[in-house]
């Protein structure tokens, strides 16, 4: 049943922010000289984002908790994907990948991501057309791992230095290169045969600008990849030729467990003011903004990454250690707002099998959510 709690405070706006119609030129390997450069789009003016101080609490409700998964003490679940007739689990601490079956909320596999004498660090796990994949940062260098559902086996490790994040859809598959991690000089993405891990094509982004602050990300969707390549900057690029379609100024800079998202025409992009802006598609402009209200601790003055996708009935938003947000994409209202606890860090949501599977990093579960609308 929809509910129409005002749990958030969200200000949509006009914003200056916005793309480009010049185009790079596709690339085997070598460098374009730059991205193309923002135009100017129409900014009537931005409405004044609210106080964090002023945001009402979102309301406890475990009601639309339909089933609790425990993982072991200490694991901490960080990353759902759903692919494959199952769900996907990837844990910070044991660095395992658990599949769950959803008829039944049980794990009925294990995948442990182990390089002997080597540090690890996995990524988010992503489940794509071909196969499951987990970005694995094994130092000095990093690789892909290529999971097998029908066989829960790993089938390919593709050595790539920087991985990152990656798009996996029936016509192609584009992985992220991540300066952030090692030494890149280049901001790039390579398009990479599933089956055989062997690079096809690349697209060379210019300079790598190494900040902290900004998610490298990369997604695909209205026909094109977005790439986030800087602290105010997301790429449009045509998969197809490779050429730099766009490049669209962001109001903040962008960064979240889920750093961007679709509905219908538009793009939407986490960023670290606790915002989500909206891309319209046709014009690569940012048209709007929506501002998540954060009730903060003294001792975490800082509101963790977003995490956004897309969902039954609209844009869901997981935000401020343990709450969830249903936002309309079409006006960037909060239609309805839970929390479900107070998590150290948040984790990175996912929607299949008509229901939201929400990790949380400092229980050792995922849940199992009805859809808020």
């Amino acid at each position: 049943m929809r509910s129409t709690l005002p749990a958030l405070v969200v200000a949509a706006a006009l914003v200056a922010g916005c793309g480009s119609g010049g185009s790079g030129s596709f690339q085997t390997h070598s460098p374009i000289a730059a991205l193309p450069s923002p135009k100017a789009c129409p900014s009537p003016g931005v409405m004044p984002l609210p106080s964090p101080s002023t945001a009402p609490e979102p309301p406890a409700d475990k009601s639309v908790v339909l089933a609790t998964i425990p993982f072991s003490s200490g694991s901490a679940p960080e990353s759902v994907a759903v692919g494959f007739g199952s769900v996907w689990v990837i844990t910070h601490h044991s660095n395992t990948v658990f599949r769950i079956d959803p008829a039944t909320n049980q794990v009925i596999a294990s995948i442990k991501i182990e390089v002997p004498g080597q540090e690890v660090g996995v990524g988010s796990v992503v489940v794509g057309t071909h196969a499951v994949w987990v970005p694995v940062g094994v130092q000095p260098d990093s690789q892909l791992w290529r999971i097998d559902p029908p066989t829960n086996q790993v089938t390919l490790k593709i050595p790539m230095v920087d991985a990152g994040d990656l798009a996996d859809w029936a016509d192609a598959m584009w992985l992220d290169i991540d300066p952030q991690i090692g030494a890149a000089l280049r901001r790039q993405v390579v398009q990479i045969d599933p089956n055989t891990g062997k690079t096809l094509r690349t697209v060379d982004l210019g300079p790598a600008l190494i900040s902290p602050r900004y998610t490298p990300a990369l997604a695909y969707g209205l026909g094109s990849l977005w790439v986030v390549v800087g602290n105010n900057q997301l790429a449009r690029v045509d998969p197809s030729t490779g050429h730099v379609i766009a490049t669209i100024k962001t109001p903040d800079v962008p960064s979240g467990y889920g750093t961007l998202a679709f509905a219908g025409n538009d793009v939407f992009i986490a960023q670290s003011d606790n915002t989500v802006a909206r891309v319209d598609g046709g014009t690569n402009c940012v048209d709007g903004v929506a501002y998540l209200g954060a009730n903060l601790p003294s001792d975490k003055p800082v509101p963790p990454p977003l995490s956004i996708f897309t969902a039954s009935g609209g844009l869901y938003v997981s935000f401020d250690r343990g709450a969830l947000a249903l936002l309309d994409p079409g006006n960037l209202t909060v239609r309805r707002s839970v929390r479900f606890d107070v998590q150290n860090a948040p984790g990175r949501p996912s929607f299949g099998f008509g229901s939201i599977w929400y990790p949380t990093f400092k229980n050792d579960s995922v849940l199992r959510v009805q859809p808020l609308d």
